[in-house]
């Protein structure tokens, strides 16, 4: 009688350590595959700023000191340079501050050939660009990164403006 109460002990003892084992392994990774909040949080902070950057803006014809929120269109859909310029002659924390984020970002324009250099390769945070404007992401310091792309028109052209948040 003892050896049988002994086999199904070491069974249930064995079978019981496999089955934390795969638990434990299967939480893991559930845990890592799963974007963190912190990640959740950034992308809906981006899909507001670039919300906020594809609006005419508030007031609609701002300029760097009447402005409230820094939109970038003129007409719903059209790039307008002279809102691009006055955006440029404000300090990036206060860009931040009326776009309402708390992350770094930056932007640029794209077509087909590339991106277009406005005077400028990026806007927002001054991040490293090579010879042709593309920015170098390797320069940046981040545990989350966000790319966006919206699509306006600039030039009777259609442009894509690349926008990217980090934490």
């Amino acid at each position: 009688m003892k050896r049988k109460a002994q086999v199904w002990t070491a069974d249930f003892v064995i079978g019981l350590s496999l089955f934390l084992v795969v638990a434990t392994a299967s939480i893991a990774l559930i845990i890592n595959t799963n974007p963190g909040d912190n990640y959740q949080y950034l992308y809906k902070d981006t899909i507001h700023l670039t919300s906020q950057l594809m609006s005419t803006g508030h007031p609609e014809n701002w300029n760097t000191t009447s402005v409230v929120i820094p939109g970038l269109l003129e007409n719903k859909t059209r790039l307008s340079t002279s809102k691009l310029e006055e955006f440029k002659g404000i300090s990036y924390d206060r860009t931040k501050n009326l776009l309402q984020t708390r992350h770094e970002y930056f932007f640029h324009f794209k077509n087909e050939t590339g991106i277009i250099n406005m005077s400028q390769c990026n806007y927002g945070y001054n991040v490293e660009t090579d010879e042709n404007c593309n920015p170098l992401l390797e320069s940046l310091e981040y545990d989350n990164l966000v790319r966006i792309e919206r699509i306006l028109i600039h030039n009777s052209q259609l442009t894509k403006m690349v926008v990217y948040s980090w934490n």
